[in-house]
């Protein structure tokens, strides 16, 4: 019902690479960002050692798939807007 009505409305919102990849880098840039304040805290105020290098790797390991994703996602959606 609610896809119904808002194809009734027949909005078009163009959505180029350019806008994505900008999109893109913003959060990229701030990801950055909250990684270096989040790894000062765990250096600062972990439990030990081995607890902060444990979960900084499942931290950069999920955090660089899902990078890694959206950036093969914007390269197949630049590829297919061309």
């Amino acid at each position: 019902m609610f896809a119904a009505l808002l194809s009734s409305f027949d909005i078009s919102i163009p959505v180029t690479p350019t806008i994505l990849m900008s999109l893109f880098l913003l959060v990229a840039a701030i990801w950055g960002v909250f990684s270096m304040i989040v790894r000062y805290h765990w250096r600062e105020y972990g439990t030990s050692a081995l607890e902060s290098a444990k979960i900084s790797v499942i931290y950069f390991t999920g955090s660089g798939i899902l990078l890694f994703g959206a950036a093969i996602f914007l390269a197949l959606y630049s590829l297919n807007a061309a």
